[in-house]
C-alpha cells in the first residue's frame, strides 16, 4: 500500500522539479516585497478555489446521475477526474510559488532564534574586557 509520507515526498520532488524546469518561468523573478509575494500566492489560491468548485459541481452531478443511465454517470465521473487533475495541478503551482517565495525571501529574514543569538553575541562583546599584559 502506498503510504501518505511516500506520496508527500514524491510531491515535494515534483515541486522541486517544477522549480528547475520550464514550469519555473513565471516565478523566477525575484520577490521584492511581502506584498508582491502575497499577490502571487493569492492568484494561485484563487485558481485553486475555482478548480475545487469544479470538483464540487462534478460530485454533485454524479449524485444526480446515480439512478440514471450508467453511461451518463461514468461521463460525469470522467468530468470529475478531469477537474481533480486540474485541482492537483493548481495545488502544485501554488506549492511551487510558495517554495519560490520562501527560498527567495529567507536570505533576508532573521528568525527569532537568529535575533536572540545576535543579541547574545552583542551582549557578550559589550561585557568583554581586554586584559592587560602583566610584566613578569
Amino acid at each position: 500500500m502506498y503510504e501518505h509520507n511516500d506520496l508527500k515526498e514524491n510531491i515535494i520532488d515534483i515541486v522541486d522539479w517544477m522549480r528547475s524546469t520550464e514550469f519555473a518561468d513565471c516565478t523566477e523573478k525575484e520577490i521584492g516585497s511581502t506584498h508582491q509575494a502575497y499577490g502571487i500566492i493569492a492568484e494561485r489560491q484563487a485558481r485553486l478555489k475555482i478548480c475545487m468548485k469544479a470538483c464540487d459541481t462534478d460530485v454533485s452531478n454524479t449524485l444526480k446521475l446515480i439512478a440514471e443511465d450508467p453511461s451518463r454517470f461514468v461521463s460525469a465521473v470522467s468530468g470529475l477526474y478531469n477537474s481533480a487533475v486540474e485541482t492537483a495541478a493548481a495545488s502544485l503551482m501554488l506549492a511551487r510559488d510558495a517554495k519560490h517565495i520562501v527560498d527567495d525571501m529567507i536570505d533576508g529574514y532573521k528568525t527569532p532564534l537568529d535575533e536572540y543569538i545576535e543579541s547574545m553575541d552583542a551582549e557578550k562583546d559589550e561585557n568583554f574586557e581586554e586584559t592587560e599584559e602583566s610584566e613578569d
